[in-house]
Order: C-alpha cells, then sequence, then structure tokens
C-alpha cells in the first residue's frame, strides 16, 4: 500500500524537520488538550501524552512503519488509548497503593505483587502493539472510519457520529455505517487470529 502524503508528519519526526513538527503541535495539540481536559486530566498531562505519542511515532517510524491514512484520526486514536490506559493505570495504582502495607506484609514480601504488576504492563504493550499493527493494514476508508469514530469533534467535544464522519469523508450515511462494523469486524478478527494474542 502506497505512502499518504501525511506520512511527511512521520518523515518529519525521523528528520527532526522543526516547521513540520511544529505544524503537528498547531493542528493537534489543542485536539488533545481539550481531550484530555474534558476526561479528568491535566493541561500538564496533556502535553506529556502528546509528547509520548509524538515519540512512539518516532520509534514506529524507525522500524519502517509507513502511514497509509490520514494522520490526525491515527495520531488522535493512538493518544486516546494511551490516555485511557493511563487513567486504567492510575485507578489501579491508587487502589493499590492504599493496600500496599498488607502486600508488604504478604508471606513473599511483595515478590508476587511485582510478579503481577510486570505481567499487567507487558500485556497493555502486546495489546497496543497487536491493535495498530492490524489497524494499520486495514483499508484507508476503514483506518479513517474508525479513526474518526475515536476521536473527539472539536466543535461539539464529542466523539463523531456516524452522520458526521459520513459528511467529513463525502460518503453516504447508510454505507459508513454498515463499513463501520465491517471494519471493526475485521479489525476485531485479525487480532484474534494473531497468535501474539
Amino acid at each position: 500500500m502506497l505512502p499518504h502524503s501525511e506520512n511527511k508528519y512521520i518523515e518529519a519526526l525521523l528528520n527532526n524537520n522543526e516547521p513540520v513538527i511544529e505544524e503537528i503541535y498547531t493542528k493537534f495539540s489543542h485536539i488533545v488538550t481539550s481531550y484530555v481536559r474534558q476526561n479528568n486530566g491535566t493541561e500538564t498531562e496533556a502535553k506529556d501524552l502528546f509528547q509520548d505519542t509524538l515519540l512512539d511515532l518516532y520509534h514506529m517510524g524507525q522500524k519502517g512503519f509507513t502511514l497509509t491514512c490520514p494522520f490526525k484520526p491515527y495520531f488522535l486514536a493512538m493518544c486516546r488509548y494511551k490516555w485511557l490506559d493511563q487513567i486504567k493505570d492510575n485507578k489501579k495504582r491508587f487502589n493499590k497503593e492504599t493496600a500496599a502495607f498488607e502486600v508488604t506484609k504478604s508471606d513473599d514480601n511483595g515478590l508476587g505483587y511485582i510478579k503481577e504488576e510486570i505481567e499487567n504492563h507487558v500485556g497493555k504493550e502486546k495489546q497496543f502493539t497487536l491493535y495498530r499493527e492490524h489497524f494499520s493494514k486495514l483499508s484507508p476508508t476503514c483506518k479513517d472510519i474508525i479513526g474518526l469514530s475515536l476521536v473527539e469533534n472539536s466543535e461539539t467535544g464529542k466523539t463523531n457520529t456516524l452522520k458526521e464522519i459520513a459528511e467529513m469523508l463525502d460518503l453516504n450515511y447508510s454505507y459508513v455505517r454498515r463499513e463501520k462494523n465491517n471494519c471493526l469486524n475485521k479489525l476485531i478478527a485479525a487480532i484474534k487470529q494473531d497468535p501474539r494474542y
């Protein structure tokens, strides 16, 4: 599959092209900040999330990743998944910290707890890697529809409706509704068939 014209953003990260990297910040940082703040985060956390996601893309580019769909839905979907993982991690951390004293009093001096933490982290990394790999293999239309359905509309402050997605992509509403289900089913099936799942 041929690279999308917006693969220029991946190339800019790899080549430290400051004007194009600045363009990424100008176009997308406010959307990420808005999403994080509306989901119990701070501006600092939003900036960290933005930076971390760019770093992920940089590392992906180093490994040969090529963007075959528009940058915005792909990048914002990555940010959203990373933020959701962070929220879950924060909640788990709080629950585990409140029970830390009991853990250290356990028979194995907390070694079981440490092992569980490592296994959870590895599991999440694998899940995100699988999602990212199989998402990148979908058709450009599937990537656009799924990507746009995960990101927040900057005007409404909510995730895009199927009607809004149809208008953005200049497609028929019925087609978008049917195709979203087909694309999600393909993505889920591909992930489940992967031996690493």
